[in-house]
């Protein structure tokens, strides 16, 4: 095994231009693979934020469109949390009504929320424009474009008239800009008990509003179905899966598309080794015939053409990972979207990066071992007589 190792070093070194060259085709590949595996990732990811971070992605609610309320204690919501998949749970009272403006009024949904849980679902505290997210008693959080409207700031009151005509003071507490057209000119939030009071709905409320863990996002089909037997008759349970089709084709479509492109890297990165260690061995031929013939066995001089395979693909590996990483992250400075802002947000996957690193080092070990078959088969009374 030593020698095999020594023999393999002396090989690399004396044709350095050969190594060079390998070592480039395994780094390029790897620099590839990472580079459109961290962007995809990375977009993938961008799109569930934006389109499922501001929403709740596993709902409770009643199944009568007549009367959409429920008790709030007919789910346990120790129940929900000893289920560990879902990193925030909020209940949640939606009752609909009109902003007095001027001569018009301004058609709303007033959205009572148990905590300051429910502003992660919505991602409030990290949208706020202006003002305190906190809301207490009577103080509300409206969207931009409904504060644009109403021409009012943070501190003012405004005029909510309800269903039954009764209306509501309600002092603004906060601004935010959900990035979403309609909920920036329909939502505000305000304190659940404090809505609960003034419709009349004390004990009342119109959904369980929940975000699932990262990594169980995709899970939330099956989720919803073991949770489906746990929750009385009369409430049903909706999911993001079920609710955004399109969504789901499109980043499935970029997951495979994604590994398909991956594949082929690999493949051409194997064939380029392998035809350049396949040369290689024709043009050691002669000293392999010599070692051959001194004593060295033909599973050690295979060897040698392994121990060449490795080195050279940790090498190559080791500069295409830096160097990948290093593409991405000039890629997210320079590619910008109008606002300034990153066109994909510029975090790493641990996951891709060992993957990428182990798959290209295997890869290499596979061309080698072509190319060690064929070291296999030379004779060394042949080689040596034909020189």
């Amino acid at each position: 095994m030593k020698l095999s190792l020594k023999i393999a070093i002396r090989f690399i070194k004396k044709s350095k231009v050969q190594s060079i060259l390998i070592t480039l085709g395994i780094a390029v590949g790897v620099a590839v693979q990472v580079f459109l595996g961290t962007l995809i990732n990375n977009l993938g990811k961008d799109l569930i934020d934006k389109t499922l971070g501001g929403t709740s992605q596993v709902t409770i609610r009643s199944d009568n469109n007549n009367n959409p309320y429920f008790n709030e204690t007919d789910v346990d919501i120790d129940m929900l949390k000893k289920l560990g998949v879902f990193s925030e749970i909020s209940k949640s009272l939606d009752v609909n009504g009109l902003v007095k403006n001027g001569e018009g009024n301004e058609a709303v949904l007033l959205k009572g929320v148990d905590s300051l849980s429910a502003a992660d679902i919505y991602g409030i505290k990290d949208k706020l424009v202006t003002g305190n997210v906190d809301v207490n008693n009577n103080e509300i959080i409206v969207g931009k474009t409904l504060l644009e409207k109403l021409k009012k700031s943070v501190g003012d009151d405004l005029i909510l008239v309800m269903s039954n005509k009764k209306e509501l003071t309600l002092k603004i507490s906060g601004v935010v800009d959900y990035g979403v057209g309609e909920l920036n000119k329909s939502w505000i939030v305000g304190s659940l008990s404090y809505i609960q009071e003034e419709v009349n709905r004390q004990g009342e409320i119109s959904s369980i509003e929940t975000k699932l863990d990262d990594n169980k996002i995709f899970d939330a089909d099956v989720i919803s179905d073991d949770l489906s037997k746990e929750i009385p008759k009369g409430l049903i349970i909706n999911n993001w899966k079920s609710d955004n089709a399109s969504l789901l084709s499109a980043i499935s479509g970029q997951k495979s598309s994604s590994t398909t492109i991956q594949v082929f890297i690999i493949i051409s990165v194997v064939i380029g080794i392998a035809g350049v260690l396949a040369i290689s061995v024709m043009q050691k031929s002669k000293e392999i015939g010599i070692l051959k013939a001194m004593g060295i066995r033909d599973k050690s001089a295979a060897l040698i053409f392994l121990n060449q395979g490795f080195i050279l693909g940790i090498l190559g590996a080791t500069i295409g990972l830096f160097l990948g990483l290093g593409l991405f992250k000039i890629f997210t400075a320079f590619v910008k979207n109008s606002d300034g802002t990153p066109i994909v947000s510029g975090g790493f996957n641990l996951t891709l990066i060992v993957f990428s690193f182990c798959i290209f080092v295997v890869a290499s070990l596979i061309a080698a071992t072509l190319a060690a078959t064929r070291s296999l088969k030379l004779n060394p009374i042949e080689v040596i007589r034909n020189n």
